[in-house]
């Protein structure tokens, strides 16, 4: 998993460069959390925000490297590697995208309107991780994780067939909400979260009764 470390190196270089460069214009409360229309409703001190910043990015890429060496299925991520290492590098992604956006708040940038910004970059990484889901093999940690899929593999990659063609549709949903009224975007977010949690869940069921039946 070197490519892993080294998204993790460069994804806290990013964060050192930004810190180095901004941290002298910075608010002493930084926004942590917004309303729908972008209105910033949390604040915590910077030095907190930068350290949990850094901490979080360090032990996304820590789990990274240790899952597979704890997984008792360690031996199917490498038929899987390249969609993990992809999957790592999307939380990296999203840390970064909300450092990027927590910057931007607290400069009152409109180009960098946590409104726009979190359900695009959302919407992004849900529509990689469902393009490269089906690749997922069976594992602890990464995936769809079913009672059902974990005891049969002819199930659990049927289930992340299903749930990859949920997820790379539901992306695009996201990526519609910035441009919807406030009052719908809320709702929008929730009934999407629903259709990727229960789409896949139920199907797995499915798929497990329509091969075992009422066999025990």
């Amino acid at each position: 998993m070197k490519k892993i470390i080294l998204m993790g190196i460069i994804s806290l270089l990013i964060l050192t460069a930004a810190t180095l460069l901004t941290y002298d214009f910075l608010p002493a409360q930084m926004p942590i959390h917004w309303d729908l229309s972008g209105k910033a409703d949390d604040y915590t001190d910077k030095n907190v925000f930068l350290a949990v910043a850094f901490a979080i990015t360090a032990g996304i890429n820590v789990l990274g490297i240790a899952l597979p060496r704890i997984d008792p299925h360690r031996a199917n991520y490498r038929r899987f590697e390249k969609a993990y290492v992809i999957m790592f590098g999307m939380l990296d992604m999203m840390m970064l995208a909300f450092f990027l956006i927590t910057l931007g708040a607290a400069s009152r940038s409109e180009a960098l309107s946590p409104a726009f910004l979190i359900p695009m970059a959302l919407g992004i990484v849900f529509i990689v991780l469902g393009n490269y889901m089906p690749l997922f093999r069976q594992n602890f940690f990464a995936g769809i994780k079913t009672p059902w899929a974990l005891a049969d593999e002819e199930i659990w990659n049927r289930t992340h067939r299903i749930g990859g063609r949920c997820w790379f549709a539901c992306g695009f949903g996201f990526l519609l909400i910035p441009f919807l009224p406030d009052a719908l975007k809320g709702a929008l977010m929730m009934i999407l979260i629903l259709i990727m949690t229960a789409v896949p869940f139920i199907g797995s069921y499915l798929i497990y009764h329509q091969k075992y039946g009422g066999k025990s």
